[in-house]
């Protein structure tokens, strides 16, 4: 209110002093955007057309496999019971939902984009279209892509042998209908939160452009009086100035809550993404150093004549492993990256609220701040795709409850006790180390043991 006192007595005498109050009242609403603003959302624009045209074909690539190679793609959802729980863990088709969810995100990042471009060019665009609304569809699908990857890296490590479970993750093995419901009860939390704020933010918006159309109308029609030679009532003109001060305060106070919202959401799914990451490397580092350790064990049992062609070569293992952990690591620093960016976005937007609807270098940097996050995503994407034409997609096997299988171990009771410990092979010699009193099951140990390892490897190497 200051400013516009000060303003009118910076007037010269002679002037019309509605004229500056216009072309303030314009330039604090619609700020001069710099061109360079445009170049970058082009920019962007492209960037995301790509990323929409490899998610199609990532979609639609598997449709021209035959049929039981399109049953292996194409799935969203499977049961997988760890040990003899009663209750299977959801586990989702991780290459395949992260796709569909970047592809939604990216045609929505499009259209924010085209509206923007337009919103930035014309006042009378930007009064009809809600930017706002827009980002909450482009951040709400984003989240999905980030939640799903946490999501099947946890059921990942779950689903695997009770031994390379980490020992805080341990409980949740027993309890699949917790971790279930964990993964669907957040999402749709986020889901009804986003689909709550967005008539906020509208009416909040719809009100202000209202007030700030109204106000500029009185002024413009203020002039034209005093160009005639009449008088305006000042009271009214001042009670329509208060009025659009208090509605564009409701309006910022509203984005800097959304903000909070998204930059706490955000925050808590790069938690998630963090603990489920990190424990994926631990358990395949683990279980790379067992398969190094079991090289000259499966050499020497070959040697003795035991039948092992259903056994892949430990070298090969060892391999594929190796492999898993250097995607696995890039995968998951390409998404920590990006939601590390979506926070800094959105705590940005929360401090400066206020400049970033009426400064022009805020406004056109909230221009495009939003799509670096979905640009590094695409890298992420990228990575996705190649393990669904690679071999390295999610294949968990749908079981049945209660089959435990020499494969599994059995997470209410101890590795040790139902096929022993890995660790009591020695290589000394090229038999299996001396059991007391049950010397001719010695070489089926071993290969138990084999076989609890060659389980270990298929849900690490393609269940992420």
């Amino acid at each position: 209110m200051s400013s516009i006192v000060d303003l009118f007595a910076n007037i010269p005498p002679g002037v019309n002093p509605y004229t500056l109050p216009i072309s303030h009242l314009k330039n604090s609403r619609y700020p001069p955007v710099p061109r360079s603003t445009f170049k970058i959302l082009t920019v962007f624009a492209v960037i995301h057309l790509l990323i929409t045209w490899v998610s199609c074909m990532v979609v639609v690539g598997p449709l021209m496999y035959n049929k039981s190679k399109r049953q292996k793609y194409l799935w969203l959802m499977k049961s997988a019971y760890a040990s003899k729980a009663q209750v299977p863990f959801r586990v989702p088709n991780s290459v395949f939902a992260v796709t569909i969810t970047q592809l939604v995100s990216s045609i929505f990042c499009l259209l924010y984009i085209s509206v923007d471009y337009a919103a930035l060019q014309s006042p009378v665009i930007a009064k009809k279209v809600y930017l706002f609304a827009w980002l909450q569809l482009m951040w709400v699908f984003g989240f999905f892509g980030y939640w799903i990857t946490g999501w099947a890296g946890l059921c990942t490590i779950l689903c695997s042998p009770i031994d390379r479970v980490p020992r805080l993750l341990r409980p949740l093995v027993n309890r699949p209908h917790i971790v279930n419901l964990f993964h669907f009860i957040f999402p749709a939390i986020v889901t009804a939160g986003t689909f709550v704020w967005i008539p906020f933010l509208v009416l909040a918006y719809r009100n202000e452009s209202e007030a700030y159309y109204n106000l500029h109308a009185m002024v413009v029609s203020a002039a034209e009086k005093h160009e005639a030679g009449q008088s305006s009532d000042l009271s009214q003109l001042m009670g329509s100035l208060a009025y659009f001060i208090q509605m564009n305060k409701k309006l910022n106070s509203r984005l800097q809550w959304n903000s909070f919202y998204w930059a706490g959401i955000s925050f808590f799914t790069l938690f998630f993404c963090v603990v489920s990451g990190l424990s994926l490397i631990k358990l395949i580092r683990r279980s790379t150093a067992k398969v190094e350790q079991l090289k000259p064990t499966l050499t020497q049992v070959k040697q003795s004549g035991v039948e092992t062609s259903t056994q892949p070569e430990p070298g090969n293992i060892a391999l594929a492993l190796r492999k898993c952990h250097i995607y696995v690591l890039c995968h998951s620093a390409v998404m920590m990256t990006s939601i590390v960016c979506t926070i800094l976005a959105c705590l940005v937007t929360a401090v400066k609220a206020n400049s970033a609807v009426l400064t022009s270098e805020w406004r056109s940097l909230g221009a495009w701040l939003y799509h670096a996050c979905g640009v590094i995503v695409a890298i992420a994407l990228i990575l996705q795709s190649w393990r669904m034409f690679t071999g390295l997609d999610i294949i968990i096997t749908e079981s049945q409850p209660g089959n435990t299988t020499i494969d599994e171990f059995d997470g209410t009771s101890s590795s040790d006790e139902d096929y022993g410990d890995l660790d009591e092979f020695t290589t000394h010699d090229a038999d299996a180390k001396e059991m007391p009193q049950r010397s001719s099951v010695q070489i089926r140990q071993a290969l138990v043991g084999v076989r609890v390892q060659r389980a270990q490897v298929l849900v690490v190497r393609e269940a992420f």
